[in-house]
């Protein structure tokens, strides 16, 4: 059996522009058997503060044919979270019931982890679980998978940019993504225990540059 309830608690206010959120989530879970087929129990609590901070600017005279601009929105968001969790029991006590990847994601990983055959995972820093762990998957009330969840505490920052323009026939026109970028990092005070001695971690990017609505 798997028994698991999680709860979380938020308190939103305004900070002038900023929206800042303090929350407190709790979990309480029963396993009929973990690894070493006993049972397991787990009391796990994750509290913090989440902020975020939304900015924007229009160019309506920014046209451009090649480009297929028709005005320009700059929207950005910066965000940033501050997370300490606590559990009474180590998560990589228990198999992943849940899996976080489709094999094919996994075979390659393994593949590309190791050159020996059958592939292997050797290396901690390619299981899935634990980049599940530092990437905040136990900060989620609707977590796909309820076995991460272990001691952490981490700061997360990130910026979300939307340049939009309009696209479409006169007096029928659409707004659209014009250009897009997000960038995320995580800074960890405790680098031993939760990121392989290395204090910033999780660096990354995702730009995605959407030339015509077909391209």
């Amino acid at each position: 059996e798997r028994l698991t309830t999680r709860h979380e608690f938020d308190v939103p206010f305004q900070l002038g522009a900023v929206k800042v959120v303090p929350f407190a989530l709790g979990e309480l879970g029963h396993w009929g058997e973990d690894l070493e087929g006993d049972d397991y129990s787990r009391a796990y609590v994750n509290t913090g503060v989440r902020a975020s901070l939304p900015m924007w600017a229009v160019y309506p005279n920014v046209r451009d044919p090649l480009f297929n601009l028709n005005g320009l929105a700059h929207k950005v968001v910066f965000d940033a979270e501050f997370s300490y969790a606590d559990a009474n029991e180590n998560f990589d006590e228990l198999p992943l019931y849940d899996p976080l990847d489709d094999t094919s994601i996994v075979e390659m990983r393994r593949r590309l982890a190791s050159g020996a055959l059958p592939p292997t995972i050797l290396d901690p820093k390619f299981d899935s679980r634990r980049y599940a762990l530092r990437s905040g998957m136990q900060n989620w009330v609707t977590a796909p998978s309820a076995e991460i969840a272990d001691d952490l505490m981490a700061l997360r920052l990130g910026m979300r940019h939307r340049w939009q323009t309009k696209r479409g026939v006169a007096g029928n026109q659409h707004i659209v993504d014009w250009l897009t970028l997000d960038m995320n990092a995580s800074l960890f005070p405790d680098p031993n225990r939760d990121n392989f001695g290395q204090e910033v971690g999780l660096i990354d990017y995702d730009l995605r540059w959407h030339l015509g609505d077909r391209f």
